[in-house]
């Protein structure tokens, strides 16, 4: 029972609530409204063109980014996703063979703790990339770095609707002070992405022996002292 214990106390814990703001692309900040706008409307995002902010994101690519809501009809006949928290979700775009969109967002974090960055990917209609989609994670914090791809890989047989829930954990070097870091995700060169639902946390490990982790460990004996005072 001790070993079951400790085992499962070493799986990491999120201490904290979302450090980032704005995760799933709700504030409908003034934008440039797509041709083929609805009562579902996709709203357009261009660096350096302004505006390039949606809400606490930084558009921050060579192409657009588009906020598309719940349900929205492309030129093609084509309805694009259920968005997987709220009514918004995310389309960094990309046009071969020059541009590739990106937003970022800039948090302050503290060295030497471990933090959980999470986020649902999904794919397109069959019009778009045979429903594939991409996109690379990276976080920086001074030379820090840690960058991750993840191919939607047709989650759904090449039309819109299913999600997939992505991770990427990381642990900032250097002292216990603040540190300006920079969470971005990007399309590359011919695989745009739609991404929903971001999260990030810090996270724990409790160790063997303090805290939780050992009055966890002396439940048997508590439980056996008990048994004898009862008997």
């Amino acid at each position: 029972m001790k070993i079951a214990l400790a085992a499962r106390l070493l799986v990491p814990i999120a201490v904290h609530g979302n450090l980032l703001l704005d995760g799933s692309f709700e504030p409908r900040t003034p934008a440039i409204p797509d041709v083929f706008s609805n009562a579902n409307p996709r709203l357009r995002y261009i660096n350096p063109a302004v505006p390039a902010t949606l809400g606490a994101w930084n558009a921050t690519g060579n192409y657009h980014v588009d906020l598309m809501g719940t349900g929205y009809l492309d030129a093609g006949n084509n309805t694009w996703n259920t968005a997987y928290d709220g009514g918004q979700y995310l389309y960094i775009s990309d046009s071969y063979p020059l541009y590739a969109g990106a937003i970022s967002q800039t948090v302050g974090l503290t060295g030497g703790l471990a933090y959980r960055l999470t986020f649902a990917q999904t794919d397109f209609p069959n019009q778009w990339e045979n429903g594939s989609g991409w996109v690379q994670v990276t976080v920086t914090a001074g030379a820090y770095s840690v960058s991750q791809s993840f191919d939607s890989g047709n989650v759904s047989n090449g039309g819109a609707g299913d999600w997939i829930l992505r991770t990427l954990d990381f642990t900032l070097p250097g002292p216990s002070d603040p540190a300006t870091t920079t969470v971005t995700f990007a399309s590359r060169i011919g695989n745009p992405g739609i991404i929903d639902a971001v999260n990030l946390e810090a996270v724990a490990v409790p160790e063997a022996g303090t805290g939780v982790a050992a009055a966890l460990l002396s439940l048997p004996l508590v439980w056996r002292t008990l048994r004898r005072r009862v008997g």
